[in-house]
């Protein structure tokens, strides 16, 4: 995974304190319509080309996000 840089880190920054995180209606809504979690999901096509992979996304369950993500 390539670092995220200077000015993505300063815009994810500035983005945390612009938007409202700290509102967690949406977050609670989206908890409340919650049915099931998929624990390993890797599809490929027949050519062993990847559909969707959700270790890519592991990165979302630690506190330890990428500085290309937006942590509230």
């Amino acid at each position: 995974m390539t670092e995220a840089s200077d000015v993505t880190e300063n815009a994810n920054a500035r983005l945390l304190h612009e938007l409202p995180f700290d509102d967690r209606q949406d977050f609670d809504d989206a908890q409340r319509g919650f049915i099931a979690t998929v624990d390993e999901f890797d599809d490929v096509l027949p050519n062993g080309l990847p559909v969707w992979n959700l270790s890519k996304f592991a990165f979302l369950d630690s506190s330890d996000a990428p500085g290309t993500v937006v942590e509230p």
